[in-house]
């Protein structure tokens, strides 16, 4: 057996707080398993209705093991408990390991192996979202509806090839399975020493779908309605329950880890599998002796009840779940004493409404409103019920039979930041139980003094507050992110006109089968619930909210499914309604959807998305900025890509080109301007003598044309590409079709054939002022910058600022590629052009900053930051660059506060955490800056130079193992940092050890 690791004080305060009644058998079974070298169980099933005892049960197994010397986790499949598992499938296998191993790790057993796993895949995924040459959308490397399947398979294996290396592509291919595995490796590592006790509450959350939403009646394979759905893709994949039976039958776990399960809903068939290893517990109501007894640890004694012995109870008269007993006790405590108690109730309803007609009205007010949030803190009680009552609730919460605590994952963030969690309530969360909440709800309702709606609007306030606050930035993966955003849509959903928050609900499901496919599930999720939530208040049973619920979760699962038939169907549903509310945005977005999923039907696999892929696109991939502990601690690589330009006194282009610009340094918006309508050619005259094969060609270029503006209007580029190319197959000198298919081609990343394009519609119009032709020097000039062809860039802005020298957004392009060609004089006088014509454009002042930096100029450098930081006080970059240029001036206390304020806006810029080394190397802080680069290396763990500068760290603090072991990592990423260690004086120290003579290559062979 196990050392037991409890200490006296733990279990003196345990016991003495211990009310746990009753389920002898069970707990005797469980006991008597720690009896066995080889244990009789290793899965422990309970199921049971709700209020029953479920959870209790967990926590006693949870607790005896303690005893025992085992390292417990729990977490729970209940939306929003607190485990962040609010998405289905492979994002909830992901987020349920991430709880469990989180919590292990506070318990003294760090799963690190899977941790760094973790955040490698975390770093990739991030990656990609950022990088504009991925072949698609990050789900879509997984088999989403964006793109055919053949030309995906083929592009993300380029694409993978060139932008990762061999060890981390199968992780971004696989993350469940690569993950799992290091998941498993570290519990069977801490297995051989401590025993792991894992439990899992609410699992019936997981039996569900791989959508995690239950199946809609008759959706069937397409053709035959007998036959069963087609498989799942590995887009949306296994949930929780598949993830975890799998691990269980063929995971290769020691004996060593036990698991607890809670569930209301019977397993499915497959779970028989472990049946030779299980136990299940079903548990049924307490017996009226056991009724009694837990009554008397609840503190109800003989005088209360007014009887002579609790066995004298008439038998129907006790509830006989420990939840309704725990009600009843609080309501016996609360009365009057001689108050008779044959008056008292039975049913849980009553009882709850009873036990909160005990409190203060204050209180009780206060409460209620607390039952529209699905969970609580102290921020959100704060809003929902203001600061003087706060404290009265958190009292009132921390020993409520009503709620169960939860983590509070903000608080835990803010805790990791700020250093210290602070003292109160701030570390806790509460939900109110889900069997009592129709109960709640119902109470609410018939409550004065505030209305429902109100509860709602003030929760939607609040976390629309923050969702702001987080940026505009999408973060699917963080648990953080999704509970904001989701809550928020859930009280919008709940609480707000109907036409309204459809649109906004359809639009974000559309976003996420775009982007995230598991998010489109959570957004489908929420609404059923919001929809529930309203029909619950009474509020138009058969609304508009519920009735597209159903059908954008139908959908959802026909896209999960890949049943595109079906699929196809809910886009016309949708678009079709004459109720329906949708924005012309909205609609777009569907038919656009709509496009993708025909195409899917109609297009063979083997020929769709063929047009110019391979080969045609060049990536530029430069490495974060390389910086050795003895060089400057520069930042100012390149110029800031951020931020709208504006294209005044140059023709509108027909699209932007985000791609190209976000590559080379430059952030383009979207347009919002129409493209260039296609040219109609238009009917001959009465009598008109044009032959008749031209007239045949010119009625077939109109067809084609007319088709690929359709296509290119729905962001359909191959397509678009095919029917322009036909049409030019006619007609070569076609300058509207040259000019769009280069358009085309630069949003599928083919380069060299929009350069081709748009320099031949250069040729064709030979106007200086011809639209086309201007047209065509702007976006030929983005393609240059995108190809690194700098000066070729810059000679076409400067073809057409001689035609309007006031078009101060191609002066902003221009003084960028300045920038990079490292003319910062040049890039100066542009960029102040720029802020003559737009005092407030935030990136030229940062850009112009830099230039300054990079001249020496330090002085004008801050003056810039400054002006930057004033305008948008709430951006990292401008911080960060603005301590660079105080490191510079070797004002480092002032350096270290900007630092720390751009880790604070973003804590994940593994540049500034190797700056900050950096500074503290300057001052002989040699920890902190150890810390800082390991920072770093965290965030972002095949850059080479965090490890490099660690490395002189070390060295510098006489930390030579470390120093080796960080210098081995950064050569192996980066050979030139051998070299660089043979002359860095930063090694002087270590020169001599045999160890850092055989790294370096100059020790004997």
């Amino acid at each position: 057996m196990s050392e037991r690791v409890t200490m006296w004080g733990d279990l003196l305060r345990r016991r003495a707080d211990h009310r746990f009644v009753g389920r002898h058998h069970e707990v005797e079974q469980f006991r008597l398993n720690f009896l066995y070298g080889v244990p009789q169980a290793l899965l422990f099933v309970v199921r049971g209705p709700g209020g029953i005892g479920k959870s209790a049960l967990l926590d006693e197994y949870a607790a005896i093991a303690a005893e025992h010397g085992f390292v417990t986790a729990c977490a729970s499949g209940a939306f929003a408990a607190g485990t962040g598992l609010n998405v289905p499938g492979e994002v909830a296998v992901l987020q349920l390991m991430m709880a469990l191993a989180k919590q292990l790790s506070a318990a003294g057993i760090p799963l690190t192996t899977f941790d760094e796993v973790l955040r490698e895949y975390t770093a990739a995924y991030r990656t990609i979202i950022a990088d504009p040459a991925a072949p698609g959308s990050v789900w879509d490397l997984f088999g989403g509806v964006g793109d055919s399947d053949a030309w995906s398979a083929s592009a993300w294996d380029e694409y993978l090839l060139h932008s990762f290396s061999l060890r981390r592509s199968p992780l971004i291919r696989d993350p469940i399975g690569t993950l799992t595995e290091r998941f498993v490796q570290d519990l069977n590592a801490w297995a051989t020493v401590r025993r792991i006790l894992l439990c899992i509450d609410d699992f019936e959350a997981f039996l569900t779908d791989g959508t995690g939403l239950p199946e809609p009646g008759g959706l069937r394979e397409p053709g035959n309605a007998a036959t069963s759905r087609p498989p799942k893709p590995h887009a949306v994949g296994d949930g929780p329950a598949e993830w975890l039976l799998n691990l269980l039958t063929r995971g290769h776990l020691s004996t060593n880890v036990w698991f607890v399960i809670a569930s209301r809903d019977p397993f499915p068939r497959p779970w028989q599998a472990l049946a030779p290893v299980q136990a299940e517990a079903s548990l049924r109501p307490l017996s009226r002796r056991e009724s009694a007894e837990l009554l008397r640890r609840l503190g109800v004694d003989e005088s209360l009840a007014e009887v002579g012995a609790f066995e004298e109870i008439p038998r129907d008269f006790i509830p006989r779940d420990p939840l309704s007993l725990t009600l009843w006790a609080r309501i016996l405590q609360s009365r009057p004493h001689g108050q008779s108690q044959q008056t008292l109730p039975v049913d849980t309803a009553t009882l709850v409404e009873r036990y909160l007609a005990a409190l203060t009205p204050m209180l009780r007010a206060a409460v209620l409103k607390c039952v529209a949030a699905r969970w609580l803190d102290q921020d959100v009680i704060s809003a929902l019920v203001g600061d003087q009552a706060v404290s009265r609730v958190l009292e009132w919460l921390e020993d409520s039979p009503l709620v169960v605590e939860v983590p509070n994952r903000r608080q835990r963030a803010a805790r990791s930041q700020n250093g210290s969690l602070g003292t109160g309530e701030a570390g806790k969360g509460w939900r109110f139980r889900r069997a009592l909440q129709p109960h709640l709800d119902a109470l609410v309702r018939r409550a004065g003094g505030f209305t429902w709606e109100e509860a709602h609007q003030t929760l939607y306030a609040f976390y629309r507050q923050q969702c702001e606050l987080q940026g505009p930035e999408h973060h699917y993966l963080d648990p953080d992110w999704q509970h904001i955003h989701l809550e928020a849509l859930y009280h919008a959903l709940v609480s707000g006109d109907e036409n309204e928050v459809c649109d906004t609900a359809l639009w974000s499901f559309l976003q996420g089968v775009r982007q995230f496919y598991p998010w489109a599930g959570a957004v489908v999720q929420v609404w059923r619930e919001a929809a529930v939530a309203r029909q619950s208040a009474g509020r138009s049973p058969a609304s508009m909210l519920s009735h597209w619920a159903e059908v954008v979760g139908d959908g959802w699962i026909a896209l999960a499914h890949r049943d595109w038939e079906v699929a196809l169907a809910f886009t016309d549903q949708v678009l079709s309604g004459d109720d329906a509310p949708w924005s012309a945005e909205t609609r777009q977005a569907v038919r656009t959807l709509h496009q993708l999923i025909a195409g899917r039907l109609v297009l063979p696999p083997e020929d769709a998305g063929t047009h110019h892929r391979d080969g045609e696109l060049e990536r530029l991939e430069p490495e974060p900025a390389s910086i050795p502990a003895g060089a400057s601690a520069g930042v100012e690589a390149a110029p800031v890509a951020l931020g709208a330009i504006e294209r005044s006194g140059v023709p509108a282009v027909a699209e932007p080109l985000a791609n190209v610009a976000a590559s080379a340094g430059v952030s383009a918006p979207e347009s919002t301007t129409e493209p260039p309508a296609v040219p109609q050619a238009e009917p001959p005259s009465e009598g008109g003598a044009a032959e008749p094969e031209r007239s045949a060609d010119t009625a077939l270029v109109e067809e084609y044309m007319t088709q690929a503006s359709m296509h290119l209007g729905q962001e359909a580029y191959d397509a678009a590409i095919d029917a322009y190319s036909r049409a030019l197959a006619l007609d070569p000198d076609a300058i509207v079709a040259r000019y769009h298919r280069g358009l085309a081609y630069t949003r599928i990343g083919a380069l060299s054939n929009a350069l081709t394009d748009l320099t031949r519609v250069i040729e064709l119009d030979a106007d200086p002022d011809g639209l086309y032709r201007l047209q065509a020097l702007q976006q030929r000039g983005l393609v240059y910058v995108r190809q690194g062809e700098l000066d070729r860039a810059i000679a076409d802005f400067d073809a057409l600022l001689d035609r309007d020298p006031q078009a101060f957004g191609v002066v902003y392009e221009r003084a960028n590629a300045r920038f990079r060609l490292q003319a910062y004089e040049q890039a100066i006088r542009d960029y102040t052009q720029v802020l003559q014509q737009d005092p407030e454009h935030v990136e030229a002042f940062l850009n112009r900053g830099r230039s300054h930096a990079a001249l020496g100029d330090y002085p004008e450098a801050i003056r810039d930051y400054n002006r930057a930081i004033a305008l948008q006080p709430n951006r990292a970059v401008g911080y960060s660059s603005r301590g660079q240029a105080y490191v510079r001036m070797e004002r480092y206390g002032e350096a270290l506060g900007d630092y720390a304020r751009a880790l604070e806006l973003n804590p994940r810029d593994a540049s500034v955490h190797n700056a900050r080394g950096l500074l503290y190397v300057r001052i002989a802080a040699f920890p902190d800056a150890i810390d800082a680069y390991q920072h770093a290396m965290a965030i972002q763990p095949d850059w080479a130079t965090p490890y490099y500068n660690a490395a002189c760290a070390a060295a510098l603090a006489d930390d030579v193992g470390r120093a080796l072991t960080w210098l081995a990592r950064a050569i192996a990423l980066r050979e030139g940092y051998r070299t660089m260690a043979l002359r860095d004086p930063d090694f002087a120290a270590i020169r001599d050890d045999p160890r850092f003579a055989t790294l370096v290559g100059t020790g004997a062979a």
